[in-house]
């Protein structure tokens, strides 16, 4: 007469993720994706460091032809000098020019020349390009440049 329903088996009684589960997985995926942001960061401010690095190193090299030509090398680009590096009486290195650093995060220090001895620093923040403490600094001068934490 009465039809005996059949048991409920534990399979056909759990149709999906539980709510802790759901929540574990989010948790997961956001610790990784801030995983990847951060390394992204780092990863900018290794390309920067390395841009800037590279268009330092041609600096040097045109101080010395401007100085072998008996020009004067000019201070490092600001609002109230032109980018040339040489002064401009001296057309034959005309295309001798600093190289535009502030989109890479560097900073140009300022010249010091004494007779054919001139040096500059650039700085890079830390914010930018990374580096300890408070950044990086290259040092240069005719002979080259030194690349340091600062």
């Amino acid at each position: 007469m009465f039809k005996k329903e059949p048991a409920l088996s534990k399979q056909s009684e759990s149709k999906g993720f539980t709510l802790i589960e759901l929540l574990i997985v989010v948790v997961v995926i956001a610790i990784l994706s801030s995983m990847v942001i951060v390394a992204i960061g780092d990863t900018r401010k290794k390309a920067r460091l390395t841009a800037g690095q590279s268009s330092i190193a041609s600096i040097p090299p045109a101080m010395v032809s401007c100085l072998d030509k008996g020009g004067t090398v000019q201070s490092p680009p600001n609002t109230a000098n032109s980018r040339l590096i040489c002064d401009a009486s001296h057309q034959f290195i005309a295309d001798a020019t600093y190289p535009d650093l502030t989109s890479k995060g560097w900073t140009y220090g300022t010249l010091t020349s004494s007779g054919d001895d001139v040096s500059f620093t650039v700085t890079c923040p830390k914010a930018m390009c990374g580096g300890t403490p408070t950044g990086y600094r290259a040092t240069c001068n005719t002979n080259g440049c030194d690349f340091a934490n600062y």
